[in-house]
């Protein structure tokens, strides 16, 4: 497991090497919150598949079961929880990634603006700017929450 300080190090080191090709700063800005969200996705999602129960493949395969069968009625099932999971933790870093590329290499946005008003000490416009920050986390998390429910409901009081 990865500490706080180490995944900082990664992120910066990302941002750095980015911040060296910057051209076009939203769609590099862009492509850092990608990079940023969608390893942790992919990993996720490969963990899931690995996890799915060997026995429910068995049963699946001995009852004649297609291929088709076993991934929408055992692996599919199995890898969702994993894929909310990453989602969840997507939202995260691609913010951080956003913002940092934003403290740096931009001209407008919210990592811009928390980064100018701080330089500035205009504290109450920083804080604000934070705040937003903190609701738009918020209210993504919870469109996850919920989206869990609709899709895997046997998971959503789960977590």
């Amino acid at each position: 497991m990865a500490t706080i300080g180490q995944l900082v190090v990664e992120l910066v080191a990302e941002t750095a090497k980015f911040r060296t090709e910057m051209t076009q700063a939203n769609q590099s800005l862009r492509t850092l919150s990608d990079q940023a969200s969608s390893t942790r996705q992919i990993f996720n999602t490969f963990a899931g598949v690995r996890c799915t129960d060997p026995l429910l493949v068995n049963v699946v395969r001995s009852f004649g079961g297609t291929d088709r069968d076993l991934y929408a009625k055992v692996i599919l099932p199995s890898v969702v929880p994993y894929v909310v999971a990453a989602a969840r933790l997507a939202i995260g870093r691609g913010l951080i990634g956003i913002l940092v590329g934003e403290f740096y290499a931009a001209s407008e946005g919210l990592g811009f603006a928390i980064s100018r008003f701080g330089d500035t000490y205009r504290l109450p416009e920083m804080f604000a700017g934070i705040v937003v920050l903190a609701v738009v986390a918020v209210g993504l998390t919870s469109a996850v929450r919920r989206l869990e429910a609709i899709v895997a409901p046997w998971r959503a009081g789960q977590s």
